[in-house]
């Protein structure tokens, strides 16, 4: 069957698919429906295109003839940590925003959608990101809702079983071992991450949300990536405009980069985070920020600067040392902007960020650049205790004390006499005494 034909049945078939999936068929997507549809009626003496037409229009999304067109059509081309833009930009600004808001209104729930989830790599990651931004995420009611269109997707997500290929590119190479077991020729997901996500399907052209039946109400971020490029403009729109109304004034949307954009998001407001576009529901309220100290303590740098392996940012690195310890800020930060792109000295060109911005008493500026350096690092235990004594300052005790705990746990097991990096003169055991300290004064 040749799709370009005047096959009135088939051009039917093609219509109807895009009215209840929202799929425009490119040649690509016209050969593979030319291949299930032709398997479908040679299976079958009795059936033709017409039939299988007339069948498909009065059957739901969910039954097997559908969810074989479904299969062949959608794509699932996803991995853990799928672009750094929008991983620093949840991690870094997004949840910690929402999760301050949160607090401060002593409400500690959080609804987040991940609106095309295909084989879960997606919400996964997004529980992964929890358990390092909020580390008493076990106080909290925390909704993860992983919706797609593919069933079969969402049974290889509820499964959580993974190959090599789904950490690839940026996935960072300490989820396999923290999240992960091997099992066979691939990995198995912690099955306390499993638990946080609840994977149901859901089709976005279909008007059956915002609704409580499916739980898409009252949301705080919806993520839907890479989804909506299959989308005509008007279909766009119209899924923009209920992820609108799902979502709670301040709530937060995040497409692809290649998603339409101009006239589409109009309803939100447009934030530009790095390398990061992303849209926010309006609220009345001015967005809540963390307080910076009129008059900060003094933060003493390291004694020496840390050797690293390449001259060439070494160098650099020893220059912004330098500038940092006279004072010397806006040097020392543009020396640091010129090596952050290098992922092999984000950890501790972050810390050193961290610092600065300590001691010039830019509290907000700090936290995310110290959760930056966690974030590329989690064990890195110089930059946990460091924001420890960032949130105490900010009467934050309880996220203070997690990180605390955080940093004692990885000390354990550490030769006592052993000088940590990035601090030459402090010690392991001196490390331990001073958050033994903080722990039984405030924790």
């Amino acid at each position: 069957m040749d799709p370009t034909s005047p096959n009135m049945a088939y051009q039917k078939l093609v219509d109807l698919i895009l009215q209840r999936l929202g799929l425009q068929l490119n040649d690509h997507r016209l050969a593979s429906l030319t291949k299930v549809v032709d398997g479908l009626v040679s299976s079958s003496v009795s059936l033709s295109v017409n039939q299988l037409y007339q069948q498909l229009e009065t059957a739901d999304i969910s039954t097997v003839v559908w969810q074989q067109i479904v299969q062949a059509l959608t794509v699932g081309e996803t991995y853990f940590y799928r672009n750094s833009a929008h991983v620093n930009a949840l991690s870094l600004h997004v949840l910690p925003a929402l999760i301050k808001a949160r607090r401060l209104a002593g409400d500690k729930r959080l609804r987040l959608w991940s609106a095309g989830c295909a084989t879960g790599e997606e919400p996964y990651t997004l529980a992964m990101i929890l358990h390092d931004v909020l580390p008493d995420f076990k106080d909290w009611s925390i909704t993860i809702l992983a919706t797609d269109i593919n069933e079969r997707y969402l049974q290889q997500a509820r499964i959580g079983h993974y190959r090599p290929h789904s950490f690839r590119g940026e996935t960072p190479p300490w989820v396999q071992s923290r999240w992960f077991r091997k099992s066979g020729d691939g990995f198995v997901i912690d099955a306390s991450l499993r638990s946080m996500v609840t994977f149901m399907p859901l089709n976005l052209v279909q008007d059956s949300y915002p609704s409580r039946d499916n739980n898409t109400t009252d949301l705080d971020l919806v993520l839907c990536r890479n989804v909506t490029i299959y989308f005509d403009r008007v279909q766009t729109k119209a899924v923009a405009e209920r992820f609108f109304q799902t979502l709670i004034p301040g709530g937060w949307l995040i497409v692809g980069h290649s998603e339409p954009q101009a006239g589409v998001y109009d309803c939100f407001v447009t934030h530009h985070i790095q390398n990061a576009i992303l849209y926010q529901k309006p609220v009345r309220a001015a967005p809540v920020t963390m307080p910076r100290s009129k008059e900060p303590d003094i933060v003493r740098l390291p004694v020496k600067p840390p050797v690293l392996e390449e001259k060439d940012h070494f160098s650099i690195w020893t220059d912004a040392y330098h500038a940092a310890n006279n004072e010397e800020w806006d040097t020392a930060i543009r020396l640091l902007k010129m090596i952050e792109d290098d992922v092999t000295y984000q950890k501790q060109v972050q810390y050193l960020r961290g610092l600065i911005f300590m001691h010039q008493g830019f509290v907000e500026e700090a936290a995310v650049a110290l959760r930056l350096s966690i974030h590329y690092d989690p064990d890195f235990v110089l930059a946990h205790y460091t924001l420890g004594e960032l949130h105490d300052k900010a009467g934050e005790q309880l996220m203070a004390c997690q990180h605390w705990q955080t940093a004692q746990r990885i000390l354990v097991g550490l030769d006592p006499e052993q000088t940590l990096p990035f601090a030459d003169d402090l010690t392991v055991e001196m490390l331990n005494g001073l958050l033994s300290y903080q722990l039984r004064k405030y924790c």
